[in-house]
């Protein structure tokens, strides 16, 4: 009895390992339903940033001006473009080309009198850069109210010292009284009646500019009371006059 027991035992065993080896090793066995434990792997990814610096180099150049500086005044280093004349207008006809004195302004029994004035600065060297320009003039007399102004103004065509009047600019070109312009070539200059003066004019570049640039357009400027109907005039030295300290002087600057 005890015998067969033990044979059953052992067969029963070699049963159960044969169940467990087909369970493992049949390929058509069910796939577990039980959850499978993943693994999920992050990759790392380093960024490696190469930085280039340009240097940009400006390069500034300094340019140096030179400036120059030249004055016009008749008879002085032999300079002889100076001209100048008075012009009435109740002396139509007359030429004052050659006094050594103008007057502009008023009085009741002279009328109304303008002084014109150019200088030919065609020595100044073609395609330069005029940056100031000054026209100094001395007063032989002066009358009429407390301060008055004296104004100078482009002349409107080009005339000839010796032939001037009221009525023509040269022999053969009519005009009335210069055909003066309305603007102003320079700050007007305040005169003191009765004192003997200096008047200085810083004139505006651009017109001296244009007389070096076009020959043509130098046509002189004039000098004009500011109110020429009321009692005021002055008494300017010309180019003619003897004393060379007191001629008008024109000095410029340019580069």
């Amino acid at each position: 009895m005890k015998k067969e027991m033990l044979i059953f035992s052992m067969a029963a065993i070699m049963a159960v390992i044969s169940v467990v080896s087909c369970s493992k090793s049949n390929p058509s066995a069910p796939p577990s339903t039980e959850p499978e434990t993943m693994t999920t792997i992050t990759p790392t990814i380093t960024v490696t940033a190469t930085v280039t610096a340009t240097a940009t180099v400006t390069a500034t150049a300094t340019v140096t001006v030179v400036l120059n500086n030249i004055s016009f005044c008749e008879g002085v280093s032999s300079y002889t473009g100076a001209s100048d004349s008075e012009i009435s207008e109740i002396n139509p006809a007359a030429n004052y080309g050659s006094s050594d004195y103008m007057k502009a302004g008023y009085t009741s029994t002279l009328g109304v009198m303008r002084s014109l004035i150019s200088f030919d600065i065609s020595s100044i060297p073609s395609g330069s850069q005029i940056t100031k320009a000054k026209l100094t003039v001395h007063l032989n007399n002066s009358s009429g109210a407390t301060t008055f102004n004296l104004k100078l103004v482009p002349v409107g065509a080009v005339w000839v010292e010796n032939e001037v009047t009221w009525d023509q600019a040269s022999g053969g070109l009519s005009w009335t009284g210069g055909d003066l312009s309305s603007a102003n070539a320079a700050m007007p200059a305040l005169v003191q009646s009765t004192v003997t003066d200096v008047l200085v004019y810083e004139i505006e570049p651009y017109i001296v500019q244009g007389w070096l640039d076009n020959p043509l357009s130098n046509k002189g400027l004039a000098f004009v009371t500011e109110n020429e109907a009321a009692l005021n005039f002055v008494v300017i030295y010309t180019g003619e006059t003897a004393t060379q300290a007191d001629r008008p002087l024109l000095e410029i600057e340019y580069h």
